[in-house]
């Protein structure tokens, strides 16, 4: 019989996949191996997110089983809990490090398994007694928590997000317009509100470029109006274009009809959309700070620091360049499914043993 693993992520956004590219990574590439459910919030069913899906177009998978809880905000709902206390799995995989989600780790007695970083160590150090096993980006992240929390250097695990580069590959560009991407949930976070601005430089260069934003609003009506003002207020309302990817290969196509992927975050840990847009040859210029720069400073242009500099965004986006060949190459090593696939099995074996 399979291991079951429950996955505990965040929210279901349908615009872009549904569920996090990261969850059906894994799933995909270990459907052999294990049997995967997922929970997470339905802010869709709940009235928040952008727009209601067209009919038929449910981005059901036959390698998840999804459990969607109908939310109007709540992290972890009452029914929630009540499906985790039920215990109908053999591990838990915990997708974020937001202190409501790691809640979870409180309810159940089956093992857990964590992402972490060093910048959330307040956040994740509360339940570390309770963790069957973390998983870190680096090294450095990993004797961080083996010297300062003491936890023991077996229950650590290097292992980044990794991406299926069958799935998320270069392909060949259509011709026309030059073309920026942002991909991912539109919140203050993100300051996706920063791009209209980004891109109205670049047309006062003669850079002839549109923004196609491939996301969902946390809360449309906080949210929505920014946006709509800073496309209005620098004249770029028919360069801006609202698009969705139901599925990763569709999300596939976006990267590859691209020509940077571009974000203007204040703070970026897992990135799955960098991976993504790497995997298809994209060039990625951003401004998150967070423990993404210590993983893909070799990968991805950055600004300085996460500060809103336009003009550093402007310069990065004219001098992006794909990686190289060698790079490129050393990048599939180290974030594909296809190269490390083996070494993600063992370590969700190794807590049950």
């Amino acid at each position: 019989m399979k291991l079951r693993i429950l996955h505990y992520s965040s929210s279901y956004f349908p615009r872009i996949g549904g569920l996090p590219a990261a969850v059906r990574g894994i799933a995909h590439q270990t459907a052999d191996v294990f049997e995967h459910h997922v929970i997470c919030r339905d802010l869709w069913r709940a009235g928040i997110t952008m727009e209601r899906m067209p009919a038929g177009a449910d981005t059901s998978d036959p390698h998840i089983t999804v459990h969607r809880f109908y939310s109007d905000g709540d992290w972890l709902t009452a029914e929630m809990a009540a499906f985790i206390k039920a215990g109908d799995f053999d591990v838990l995989m915990i997708h974020s490090t937001h202190p409501k989600l790691l809640k979870a780790v409180e309810l159940t007695d089956r093992p857990v398994i964590c992402y972490a970083n060093t910048r959330t160590e307040h956040e994740v150090g509360e339940y570390l007694d309770k963790l069957a096993c973390l998983i870190v980006f680096t090294q450095e992240t990993k004797d961080f928590f083996i010297k300062r929390h003491r936890v023991k250097a077996d229950r650590v695990a290097i292992m980044p997000r990794l991406v299926d580069t069958e799935v998320f590959t270069p392909g060949v560009k259509s011709e026309g317009q030059h073309r920026l991407l942002y991909v991912g949930r539109i919140s203050p976070g993100k300051r996706v509100w920063m791009l209209p601005e980004v891109l109205r430089r670049l047309r006062d260069r003669d850079l002839r470029y549109t923004l196609d934003l491939v996301g969902d609003y946390d809360h449309p009506s906080r949210d929505e109006p920014i946006l709509t003002e800073a496309i209005a207020a620098n004249r770029v309302k028919g360069s801006v274009h609202f698009s969705v990817a139901w599925t990763m290969e569709e999300l596939a196509e976006a990267y590859q009809e691209a020509d940077v992927l571009v974000s203007a975050s204040v703070q970026e840990t897992f990135c799955q959309v960098f991976l993504e847009a790497l995997a298809c040859g994209l060039p990625v210029v951003t401004t998150a700070g967070g423990e993404c720069r210590e993983w893909a400073a070799p990968y991805v242009h950055f600004t300085d620091d996460a500060t809103v500099d336009v003009n550093e965004l402007v310069w990065l986006i004219e001098n992006a360049d794909p990686l190289p060949p060698i790079l490129r190459e050393k990048f599939k090593q180290t974030y594909s499914w296809q190269a490390r696939k083996a070494e993600f099995v063992g370590m969700v074996e190794g807590v049950i043993s």
